[in-house]
């Protein structure tokens, strides 16, 4: 998302006064979490179907104990 926006903001600074730009609107939740809480989160996620939020979520633990801020889209 963050490309994206740094994208459209690169197509403004062009200069042209007549540009548009499509916007998309999302929304996202985000949690600070410690290692065994965000763990805990992403097995619930799996429990529940929601696999690709589970791989998100699991791709934005880093090293060590946290808290670690992960942010997932709202549906």
């Amino acid at each position: 998302a963050i490309k994206l926006v740094l994208q459209q903001l690169d197509r403004i600074r062009g200069g042209a006064a007549e540009t548009q730009v499509d916007a998309l609107q999302f929304h996202v939740s985000v949690y600070q979490l410690g290692r065994p809480e965000a763990l805990r989160f992403v097995e619930d996620l799996r429990d529940a179907g929601k696999i690709a939020q589970a791989v998100l979520v699991e791709s934005q633990i880093g090293e060590g104990d946290g808290p670690f801020e992960v942010s997932i889209p709202v549906e």
